[in-house]
């Protein structure tokens, strides 16, 4: 496995000298565990889950949930020079837009 480290603005695999992600700066996760989403938050995300606004509302118990959820281990969120977030598994190397639970509460 590669030795990943951050150099200045890119994220770099230390033992190829290959810039595995530019111009994106790695972010620290801080969450609040006195975070409670706004109804609107839980609407809005549950509706991204894909969730009826009327038929599934006993759900959106899992779209809270959701928007609570740490990310799992070696994945970061970093920012983009035009302030877009995106997540990077510093194992995988992959990098997505979505949070990485996401595809976990839609199903």
């Amino acid at each position: 496995m590669p030795n990943i480290i951050q150099n200045s603005s890119n994220i770099v695999d230390s033992s190829s000298g290959e810039v595995i992600m530019g111009d994106l700066e790695v972010l620290e996760e801080d969450l609040d565990s006195n975070y409670e989403p706004t109804d609107q938050e839980i609407e809005e995300y549950a509706q991204y889950l894909g969730m009826d606004m009327g038929e599934d509302k006993h759900l959106f118990y899992i779209a809270k949930e959701g928007l609570k959820a740490p990310l799992p281990s070696n994945w970061k969120p970093c920012k983009a020079s035009d302030n877009q977030i995106y997540y990077f598994n510093f194992e995988s190397k992959e990098l997505q837009k979505e949070h990485p639970c996401d595809d976990h509460y839609k199903k």
